[in-house]
């Protein structure tokens, strides 16, 4: 990835070529590059998506282009990416998933979760991110901000409303700490 972009990317994966093939005839001609960086307007135009969300992405940047992968996700609903297990002080979970959520307190106290869900979810995806495949997919993101676009206002940013973003803030701070 180049160290200053024109516009928003996101990562397409080999895995997504017959999601692509059977369901998003406009993307079809990245099929024969894949895996490689999409504009991310042109799959947001795929999926039927308005360009409200990569506006918001972009305002919450200040107008730098970001990127964004399925595999950065924790929740996997459109694109294809089977989260594998990860092991965690120890233990081990099916997913990071299943991880964050293991980590609740019982009984639940919303108080105390929101004191450590960030934590939490720190040292899931740094256990995710340990596989090689994907330490590199994310080291190549380079400085490029990383912005996840959902209808989650804490973990993403929300097409209508904004957000905090903290899952690509999580990962940029995992990123810096794989290039330092």
């Amino acid at each position: 990835m180049p160290p200053t972009l024109d516009q928003p990317y996101y990562f397409l994966s080999g895995s997504q070529v017959e999601k692509i093939r059977t369901r998003l005839p406009t993307l079809r001609p990245y099929i024969d590059v894949l895996p490689a960086w999409i504009p991310h307007r042109r799959v947001a135009e795929a999926l039927n998506f308005s360009g409200r969300g990569i506006e918001r992405a972009l305002e919450y940047t200040s107008g730098r282009s970001y990127v964004w992968a399925t595999e950065f996700e924790n929740v996997h609903s459109f694109w294809r990416f089977e989260e594998t297990e990860i092991e965690v002080k120890g233990s081990s979970y099916a997913s990071i998933e299943a991880y964050y959520h293991a980590q609740k307190p019982s009984p639940f106290d919303k108080e105390k979760w929101d004191a450590i869900r960030c934590d939490v979810m720190k040292q899931g995806l740094q256990a995710k991110f340990k596989k090689p495949e994907l330490s590199s997919l994310l080291v190549s993101t380079n400085s490029h901000p990383l912005a996840s676009i959902k209808p989650d206002r804490f973990w993403g940013i929300d097409p209508w409303f904004g957000g905090r973003n903290m899952l690509g803030v999580l990962l940029e701070e995992i990123r810096g700490n794989r290039v330092a």
